[in-house]
């Protein structure tokens, strides 16, 4: 791309905006990806043309009849053909890795059900950021986002984009829990699942466990264990052993953890897009804490610049050393809980920006050095409101 009117973070900037679309057209289309994928080409870098044959025969992983989310919000007013299934996510996946030599891609382990739990990774640089997404199976389109993210930044030929690949490796893990979201529920699946007690560390709904409640790096330490050390003498959550294993192997800086809430609007009545959470555990060092808060504080200055959006803070985050915010913050990391919101100013597309955006910005300013000269204090100006939840 040329023109110095084009910066990095303009909502405007064509190149970018092409991928959003793209990858908006994968959803609505998702039953014909590979012909997408290959129609693509010529217009972006993504993959290679269709194989002969036109469309695969893929699985479809349709919610039960009238499933329905913990938030209130009717999962099936999403129609089943705006979601990509586990498989054509890989496939997705696949084709970037196949047309970009600067992806890597791997399957890191599988779930309960034995699906794949899919890895990827860009740039060489020596700091490392890491993407979590889809913990929970019913907040969907925030693994559309990290990939958009991942093959922009392996795709184009931005000047920004090569200071990125050559100081920042990107990693993400953009469906921690394939089951819940075969499912379209919160937790992962696990039939056997005892009832729900969080004072003795048993995180559970029915059907199976909560992930987002056993980032524990030291299992021994684990609230579980504790209690019940013969019955767990390890992590229940076989997709929390297989993403700890591998964020181990990484040995990330900064760990964003993308999720999907509620629609929530502020004390103006307006409508809340992101709200961000950083860790609230007394233990996590301030070292720790201030790279936390200056990621959440750029996020708050730059994301409105980049797509029109009403950033808030996620005040119901907490103390609980086993979520993610709090348990990568505690392993000395920079982290950061980001949550998009049910009901925003646009649609899916505009969902996908949200992601796709914040890790663009978050990669930047790590590169060029920027985000260390954040101000932790920023966080003070954001909005401590959560906001009211809409009855949609």
């Amino acid at each position: 791309m040329t023109g110095t009117d084009m910066t990095f973070s303009n909502v405007y900037d064509a190149e970018k905006i092409l991928y959003y679309f793209f990858y908006f057209c994968v959803l609505m289309e998702r039953r014909t990806l590979l012909k997408m994928v290959g129609v693509a080409a010529g217009a972006t870098a993504l993959g290679t043309p269709a194989a002969e044959g036109g469309e695969r025969d893929l699985e479809e992983e349709e919610p039960e009849p009238d499933q329905r989310d913990d938030l209130g919000t009717e999962l099936a007013g999403i129609g089943a053909n705006d979601l990509l299934t586990n498989e054509e996510l890989g496939e997705l996946l696949r084709r970037v890795e196949a047309s970009e030599n600067s992806v890597s891609l791997e399957v890191i382990g599988e779930s309960n059900e034995g699906r794949d739990i899919y890895a990827a990774t860009v740039g060489t640089g020596e700091t490392s950021i890491f993407a979590i997404s889809e913990q929970h199976g019913h907040e969907p389109f925030t693994a559309e986002g990290c990939v958009a993210a991942l093959d922009y930044l392996a795709s184009s030929d931005h000047s920004d984009v090569k200071e990125i690949i050559d100081n920042v490796s990107l990693s993400i893990v953009p469906r921690v829990n394939p089951d819940g979201f075969a499912k379209r529920q919160r937790v992962n699946h696990d039939p056997d699942v005892p009832e729900e007690n969080p004072d003795v560390g048993l995180h559970t709904r029915e059907g199976g466990w909560d992930p987002n409640r056993y980032h524990w790096y030291d299992w021994k330490e684990s609230t579980l264990y504790q209690s019940h050390p013969d019955e767990y003498p390890e992590n229940p959550v076989s997709e929390l052993r297989v993403l700890l294993d591998y964020i181990r192997e990484v040995d990330p800086e900064l760990v964003i953890d993308y999720h999907r809430q509620g629609p929530h609007v502020d004390s103006n009545g307006d409508l809340i897009d992101v709200s961000l959470a950083w860790p609230q555990h007394p233990d996590v060092s301030s070292d720790a804490q201030a790279l936390s808060q200056q990621l959440a504080g750029l996020f708050y200055q730059e994301i409105p610049e980049a797509i029109q959006s009403n950033i808030t803070e996620f005040t119901p985050a907490g103390e609980y050393a086993g979520t993610a915010t709090n348990a990568h913050a505690l392993a000395d990391r920079g982290s950061i809980l980001y949550e998009i919101c049910t009901a925003t100013r646009g649609g899916i597309g505009y969902r996908i920006q949200l992601v796709a955006e914040s890790l663009l910005i978050a990669a930047k300013a790590t590169a060029d050095g920027s985000l260390y000269d954040v101000d932790p204090t920023t966080v003070e100006q954001i909005p401590e409101e959560w906001g009211t939840t809409l009855n949609l």
